[in-house]
């Protein structure tokens, strides 16, 4: 048998087998092909939803940057209000809280109740920063319990403490 003449035997057999599976399949064809094209669109949709989100994300944290850097406590304010499920509404809540309790510690050798009040919307800032945090135990939980003082973070050893009792 020369080489010719197997060729066309493959291409038949191959094309028999295509037929084969295509007449399997046809009575199939109408569901496969709107499978084919939910899956598409559905996919179109998660993409769009993901960049959307994403897009949220980018802008949350381009405004924490611009607000923290410009100590502004409005701005800050205004991202854990437009974002409240984002990880930069916990952040700007407590930039706040430390912007709060800076301008309340200069505050006190000047007047004592306007010390007491930004001392309070620092705690409060603290508090809400504190309870958008899931894991207690991360870096934004502990920055905040330390603010605060709570025992379970002074327990823990610091620098400071390292160096004065070797």
């Amino acid at each position: 048998m020369n080489s010719e003449r197997r060729h066309e035997l493959q291409e038949n057999e191959l094309a028999s087998a295509l037929d084969r599976v295509n007449k399997k399949i046809d009575p199939y064809s109408k569901p496969i092909a709107i499978g084919v094209a939910a899956a598409f669109i559905g996919m179109l949709g998660w993409g769009f939803y993901s960049s959307t989100q994403s897009e949220k994300r980018s802008d949350a944290t381009y405004q924490l940057i611009m607000g923290s850097v410009n100590g502004d406590s409005e701005t800050l304010a205004r991202i854990a209000e437009t974002y409240p499920e984002t990880p930069m509404a916990a952040w700007s809540r407590l930039y706040q809280g430390s912007d709060k309790m800076g301008a309340g510690i200069d505050a006190l050798f000047t007047s004592r109740d306007e010390a007491e009040e930004l001392l309070s919307e620092a705690s409060s800032a603290y508090e809400e920063a504190l309870s958008m945090s899931d894991d207690k135990t991360d870096p934004i939980a502990l920055r905040i319990l330390d603010s605060l003082g709570s025992p379970k973070v002074s327990a823990r050893p610091t620098m400071r403490s390292a160096i004065m009792n070797p």
